[in-house]
């Protein structure tokens, strides 16, 4: 966890109110959407490579990813359309489930 010190800085920020005692922090990405990528991308690793998951804070954009093809049945032309989600790690997507850091999993 020393690579997360500091990562959420560069998401925020930060505005100074007068009229309130405390700071308004306003984030340059929704908070809720960097959780539910990284979920994701642990969640749909493929853990049987020696791959890394990554993230990238650049100055104009963020990339969440991580190598590997996608699981058989899906192409990258069902991902623009409904599909089923398949996740490679389903007892990690449980998890998370159980936590209420995820709704649901395997749905459309």
């Amino acid at each position: 966890m020393e690579q997360w010190d500091g990562f959420d800085k560069g998401f925020q920020q930060n505005s100074l109110l007068l009229e309130k005692s405390q700071r308004d922090v306003y984030w340059e990405y929704p908070l809720n959407a960097i959780r539910e990528a990284i979920i994701n991308v642990l969640c749909h690793r493929d853990y049987t490579t020696g791959a890394h998951s990554q993230i990238r804070l650049y100055v104009d954009h963020l990339d969440i990813w991580h190598s590997g093809s996608l699981p058989i049945p899906l192409t990258p032309e069902l991902l623009l359309g409904k599909h089923d989600s398949i996740s490679r790690n389903r007892k990690l997507a449980e998890s998370f489930f159980y936590m209420g850091l995820i709704d649901r999993w395997g749905s459309l």
